[in-house]
């Protein structure tokens, strides 16, 4: 079964030119910026189109995953262990050139 989105995506290209996604978010007027092939493979991977603005963090509207956050799927990181951070400071930016990944520093 394939989930349509509520709102459609809008395609447009950003300052440096590259194609870019504007994904509309639920529970909000905001948009979050990602890039068409990465929209793509989640959405060919089964998550929900659907996504929502949740304390700070886009995350796929999809109970049955348990409602991911976006960034952490683009990066493809599970677990406690790792933090993804956005070098420009901007959550709704989730594109990939825009994602960092950092381990969680443990206390000995």
């Amino acid at each position: 079964m394939t989930i349509k989105p509520l709102r459609t995506p809008i395609r447009t290209t950003d300052r440096d030119g590259k194609a870019v996604l504007l994904i509309p978010l639920a529970n909000s007027d905001k948009l979050a910026k990602v890039f068409p092939e990465d929209y793509d493979r989640l959405i060919a991977q089964g998550y929900s189109p659907n996504w929502c603005w949740n304390v700070r963090t886009v995350k796929v509207s999809d109970w049955k995953h348990n409602t991911p956050r976006v960034a952490r799927l683009i990066m493809n990181v599970e677990g406690p262990a790792f933090h993804v951070r956005h070098r420009d400071g901007d959550p709704l930016n989730i594109r990939r050139d825009n994602l960092i990944v950092k381990t969680v520093k443990t206390r000995q």
